[in-house]
């Protein structure tokens, strides 16, 4: 009987330590998934920040070819 127990405990042990593996992997891919998103919108702010200073003198050009557009 006490070589049944100590199986199924073995067993149990077993069980739980997979659960605690998957747990764990589960845990590093949601903090990876994470860091990559957190690195995606980092670099999406980058490239906005390299956009916005044209926008102006985009918005004067358009300016300039209209009054040149009513002046003819």
């Amino acid at each position: 009987m006490s070589n049944l127990r100590r199986v199924l405990e073995r067993q149990q042990k077993e069980r739980e330590e997979i659960r605690r593996r998957r747990a764990e992997e589960y845990w590093n891919a949601d903090e990876e998934e994470e860091q990559m998103i957190a690195a995606a919108v980092c670099m999406l702010n980058q490239s906005m920040q390299y956009r916005r200073p044209r926008a102006p003198n985009v918005d004067k050009r358009r300016e300039s070819r209209d009054k040149n557009l009513l002046e003819d």
